[in-house]
């Protein structure tokens, strides 16, 4: 008899608590179990028996508990974007939605690969996208796709390493969508040389595409980001040079070791105005530039990398979508390693191990 006395009060309380039902319901579960401690079969006058009323308050709470059940299960309904309710210090309650709904994006390199992937995610998360690409044809693929999808692209033709092409950018964005939210510095170019036989000009055309751009493309847009007092600059980095090396790609490297720089030092001085400078660093990804290896070496790259897969060009866009999203309004001058845990084994002996 004593296992059975459950106190339905109790019963209640957890199931509220952990569904994060209103009270106003809670208070209904209670009533339901208080209205009805008496047999609802047993005559008024008649004495109840002490365990027909210990069944009963049971029952009750059993009753109690499946209400609240269902109740839990109606407000958990699935959905597309991670939604949680929080309270901060000041008993601020806000709703977490990962989105970009009404915001506008500049998206540069947009044509193929990694820009191609950031601006298909940014669109469908309902950003306004700006496609900047240097080739018409690449980018106007890009914008077909997105708005037959139903989201909003225009095409913008430039190169991030010409300061008006950049200015011209930051122009046409206002004149097509009227804001600056977001300013993704994904650009970027990487042919191979090995130092004795890399020539001056290429050099300066890796920095200038790859370092120089991000100057241009971010002078270009915080005029406007200070005018609204807010904005989100986020840059596509890579491990290439910050983290790890390769034959060949000097330039490249010391391009991304800058990127990172420039994205500390443009944060401390962005922040005063609501504008954040982010960074992610990608692993090996599925673009164009990595299919043309081939079978083998992509099976190559493929047993390097902890995960067991290489990456899609939207698994980098999604960490950008964080840091781009007014979640993040509290983070600043980082960069993200995105790459499947390829930058951890000491060396392929440690893979072999694990």
């Amino acid at each position: 008899a004593m296992a059975m006395m459950i106190d339905k009060r109790h019963v209640c309380a957890n199931f509220v608590a952990h569904c994060g039902i209103p009270i106003s319901l809670a208070d209904n579960c209670r009533r339901i179990v208080a209205k009805s401690t008496v047999p609802v079969d047993v005559p008024v006058d008649v004495p109840v028996d002490p365990s027909s009323r210990i069944s009963r308050s049971f029952l009750s709470a059993l009753v109690c508990h499946l209400i609240c059940h269902l109740i839990c299960i109606a407000f958990s309904g699935a959905s597309r974007s991670i939604i949680r309710q929080s309270s901060n210090v000041q008993g601020e309650t806000r709703i977490m939605t990962i989105s970009l709904q009404g915001k506008t994006a500049i998206v540069t390199g947009a044509g193929r690969g990694i820009g191609r992937g950031v601006a298909h995610v940014f669109a469908d998360e309902g950003a306004n996208v700006l496609v900047v690409n240097r080739s018409e044809a690449a980018g106007q693929k890009v914008v077909d796709e997105i708005t037959a999808k139903g989201g909003k692209a225009v095409l913008c033709l430039g190169d991030v390493k010409s300061k008006a092409d950049m200015e011209n950018m930051a122009a046409a964005c206002m004149e097509s969508f009227g804001a600056i939210d977001i300013l993704c510095m994904n650009a970027g170019i990487y042919p191979q040389a090995l130092l004795g036989d890399m020539s001056e000009e290429m050099w300066d055309d890796v920095l200038d595409t790859n370092l120089k751009g991000i100057l241009f493309g971010t002078q270009a847009c915080i005029p406007q980001m200070k005018k609204q007092k807010s904005g989100r600059i986020v840059v596509v980095s890579s491990i290439t040079g910050p983290q790890v090396g390769w034959p060949g790609l000097c330039h490249y490297m010391a391009s991304k070791g800058g990127a990172n720089a420039f994205i500390r030092g443009a944060s401390l001085e962005l922040a005063k105005y609501n504008i954040t400078v982010n960074g992610v660093s990608p692993g090996s990804i599925m673009t164009e530039g990595l299919q043309e290896l081939g079978g083998e070496a992509l099976e190559e790259v493929r047993q390097i990398i902890p995960a067991g897969y290489i990456g899609d060009p939207e698994d980098i866009a999604y960490a950008l979508l964080y840091f781009a999203s007014d979640q993040a309004r509290y983070v600043t001058g980082q960069i993200l390693v995105v790459d499947g845990g390829q930058i951890l084994p000491e060396s392929p002996a440690a893979m072999a191990d694990a």
